[in-house]
């Protein structure tokens, strides 16, 4: 959505516009390649694990700090939920979660190419 905020409310449910209630997927403007939901409403618990420095030290292009994944609890927690004010909700943002807990907002992220 870019670095727009008012983008941002149009295309996920955040603190701000979703009344601190998840929502259907699909119901906001979807992004320049046709994804939705890719902020807000639900976070995405990625495989990465977390860590403050990685992207500091990590390649430019697709950096994935997957040889911790096994042995650190805590992994990168993306795209903010429906209580996250909307700027940790940016895709820059990268949050961290104790993944081995339940965590109701949290889920990951599906894509079906159309054919």
């Amino acid at each position: 959505t870019g670095d727009d905020e008012d983008g941002l409310l149009k295309a996920g449910w955040l603190q701000e516009n979703s009344g601190l209630n998840p929502h259907e997927a699909g119901r906001l403007a979807g992004n320049p390649w046709g994804l939705f939901d890719t902020h807000g409403n639900a976070g995405e618990i990625v495989r990465d694990a977390y860590s403050a420095t990685f992207y500091l030290e990590s390649p430019e292009y697709d950096p994935a700090n997957i040889a911790d994944a096994g042995s650190n609890p805590y992994h990168v927690f993306r795209g903010g939920t429906y209580t996250h004010h909307l700027k940790k909700a940016r895709s820059a943002s990268r949050n961290n979660i104790y993944y081995p807990n339940r965590y109701a907002q949290g889920g990951f992220r599906l894509s079906l190419e159309k054919r």
